[in-house]
């Protein structure tokens, strides 16, 4: 992609990954088969808390609600499905006085897990923003460890300003020009929606705060397609490889 400048980080997997959508249950759920603009923006939020404090990290706040994220998946991914054993919180009915009973009860949930083979790369537009907050977010992107949910481990490898994208991001649906072929594989993605203005959305996405964030509209979701192709599946796994 041409027409600005972009910061494109690029990440190692180290464990496997695993994101279920913000609709899905805790019973079950398909996993993503890529990091959302949003994970990606919690997770700035995250490495701005711990190289800056709160300043920095409404600063890399007001960036990823403001600037272009776009996200490129490594070039295969074997997804494997499987059933965990999990703690969920005992409905009122069920629990017990019984001193070896606490509020969780014991149950089976369906989980994936992505195993990702080569490096995933993450791009923010940066041609509109000051010099001072290009250099912040080149050093929150190298102190991003994870992305959405915990444990799904990535390790930097490079960080640097390009004028162009290589190709085979992911790309939103109503703005696909190129061969549809090449990304058929389609995920709803979530991205941090709009709010009465940057501070009051940071406080509505904040787990801490009492300020209540509306799905649709404080996190809006948008169909993306993805450059993978189903190579191979089974009851057990599926495989896909990325086109381009």
């Amino acid at each position: 992609m041409t027409g600005t400048r972009w910061m494109e980080a690029l990440y190692r997997p180290v464990s496997l990954f695993s994101l279920r959508t913000a609709q899905a249950t805790s019973s079950g759920g398909k996993t993503l088969l890529v990091p959302t603009p949003y994970a990606v923006g919690m997770a700035l939020v995250d490495a701005g808390y711990r190289i800056g404090g709160e300043t920095a990290a409404k600063a890399l706040f007001r960036m990823a609600a403001t600037q272009r994220i776009l996200l490129r998946p490594p070039e295969e991914a074997v997804v494997t499905n499987t059933f965990v054993k999990i703690l969920k919180e005992s409905r009122k009915d069920g629990l017990s006085d019984a001193p070896d009973k606490g509020p969780y009860g014991s149950s089976i949930a369906f989980r994936e897990f992505c195993f990702f083979r080569g490096e995933l790369r993450v791009a923010l537009s940066v041609g509109d923003l000051a010099p001072k907050d290009v250099a912040l977010l080149e050093d929150a992107l190298w102190h991003v460890q994870y992305f959405g949910k915990r444990g799904s481990f990535f390790q930097p490898v490079d960080v640097r300003v390009v004028e162009e994208l290589p190709e085979g991001y992911c790309v939103p649906a109503d703005e696909l020009s190129g061969d549809p072929s090449l990304f058929m594989t389609v995920q709803v993605l979530d991205e941090i929606g709009e709010g009465k203005n940057l501070d009051d959305l940071f406080d509505r996405l904040n787990s801490y705060s009492k300020s209540r964030a509306q799905l649709g509209k404080h996190r809006r979701f948008r169909e993306y397609r993805l450059p993978y192709r189903l190579v191979q599946s089974s009851h057990h796994y599926s495989w896909y490889r990325r086109l381009v």
